[in-house]
Formats: C-alpha cells, structure tokens, sequence
C-alpha cells in the first residue's frame, strides 16, 4: 500500500468517534472549571489587598493627625461606628486634611472598616475574606466589620496587632 493509499483511507474514515469528542469535551470543562475558580480566588485576594492598602492608608493619615493634635481623632458618630467611611475625608478643626475620602469597601458598602481609639492608641480593623490562620490579637467584638462580619485583621498605631 503507498502513502497515498493510507491517507486517502483515513480520510475516506473521517470525523472523530463519539468517545473522542466526550474526551475533548471533558477536559475543555475541566480546563474551564479550574480558571474559574482560580479567577475566584484571585478577585477575593485581589480584594483583601486593597483593604489592607486602604488601611494602612487611613493608618498613615491618624499618625499624621496625631503629630499634629497630639490625640487620634474620635471614632464618629460613636465609638463603636468607626470613621465615616466612604463618605468624608479625614479633617481637623484647624482645616488640615488628611485624607480627602476615606475608601469603601471594594465589595460592599454594607461591609465596614472599624475604628476605635483607646488609651492612646487605635486599632483600625476589617474583615478579610481570605484570613490568615491567625486573626488579630485583640479583635473587636461583635459584628463591627458590617453586616454580621467579624474583624479577622486588624491594624495599630505600631503595625498589625
């Protein structure tokens, strides 16, 4: 039989068995189903980044309020509701700014970062969707991260607490 004997025979066969094509389509579904878990995982970190980012930002803007009032502002409107994110920016009564606009959270508004001053120092504090195995030292109580989340990171005057 010549080459062109066996090539004019598999092309005379032609198509894909019904087995071949299940194959094709299984590991195209398997290909698909890992990116889309692994573009799920990616969003939650890229997500938890920019919480952290926005609180170290709001961090770096109360020490800066502190060098020059001597105190970090006071948790607003009480101490349990933290800064007004989202909303206003982080001002003194002599008209310096710290911060134009405190961040939103990026996935909900209903989500909030926590604020509280004691004893001179503050904590500042959010929920993370992908916490670290090791949550703050000293977590705020409660649902004070919004929407019935518990703080799982949290910020100090000296670093992570």
């Amino acid at each position: 039989m010549t080459c062109y004997a066996v090539f004019m025979r598999i092309k005379a066969d032609g198509g894909f068995t019904l087995l071949e094509l299940l194959i094709v389509v299984l590991l195209v579904g398997l290909l698909l189903s890992i990116a889309t878990l692994s573009y799920g995982e990616i969003t939650k970190r890229s997500r938890d980044s920019r919480r952290k980012t926005d609180l170290e930002e709001v961090r770096s803007a109360l020490e800066q309020y502190r060098s020059n009032n001597n105190a970090y502002p006071t948790p607003f409107p009480t101490p349990t509701d933290g800064l007004p994110f989202g909303t206003s920016g982080l001002t003194d009564s002599s008209g310096n700014i710290y911060v134009q606009k405190l961040s939103q959270d990026p996935r909900s508004p209903s989500r909030k970062y926590y604020y509280a001053t004691q004893s001179g120092d503050f904590t500042l504090a959010v929920h993370l969707e992908n916490a670290d195995p090791t949550p703050c030292l000293t977590p705020p109580g409660g649902d004070s991260c919004g929407a019935g989340l518990a703080c799982n990171y949290c910020l100090g005057a000296y670093g992570q607490k």
